[in-house]
């Protein structure tokens, strides 16, 4: 037989419902603990693989999203190295120091809004925390001299938790 746990509130309750019918002798008493505090505990999501069909060849300079690591939840003020892949489906190469040729991420969508800064990381300019970022709204640079059509590229950053717990949106990048 298994066996039972409770919570302080039931041993509140068994404790105050004795003292209804009458004292609790005072070596019967047990002690009530008051709850533990919530341990904040961090973890990664699993990864998310590239799509089976992607397009290639297209006129220009253009990339698919390829694959990420997985979705973090962290603890206020924690950092975490995320990683989103991105394929060269265009019919360009990205060249990493030619400005127009460079791939970068950067910050996009309703939050925190197309290349806006971010409470998630940054350079430490417009109020963004210094994560590493080339720019409070570029999250990574194209690690590779040369990614060619077809290729892949693997971009690294690292984002930090705002030191307020809560529901934070995730960053999209484009």
């Amino acid at each position: 037989m298994g066996s039972r746990i409770f919570s302080p509130l039931a041993i509140a309750a068994l404790v105050f419902s004795g003292l209804a019918v009458g004292p609790v002798p005072h070596a019967l008493a047990a002690p009530v603990a008051a709850p533990a505090a919530a341990v904040c505990a961090s973890s990664v999501g699993p990864g998310i693989p590239h799509p089976a069909n992607l397009p290639a060849g297209v006129p220009g300079f253009h990339a698919q999203w390829y694959g990420q690591s997985g979705y973090p939840t962290l603890c206020p003020g924690e950092r975490s190295t995320a990683t989103v892949a991105y394929y060269n489906s265009g019919s360009l190469g990205w060249v990493r120091g030619r400005m127009g040729e460079v791939a970068y991420l950067g910050t996009w969508g309703p939050e925190p809004g197309q290349d806006a800064a971010t409470p998630l990381g940054g350079d430490g300019g417009v109020a963004s925390p210094a994560t590493g970022w080339p720019r409070y709204n570029r999250i990574a640079m194209q690690p590779a001299d040369y990614v060619g059509p077809g290729q892949v590229s693997w971009f690294q950053f690292t984002i930090q938790a705002p030191s307020t717990a809560g529901f934070y949106r995730s960053i999209s990048v484009r």
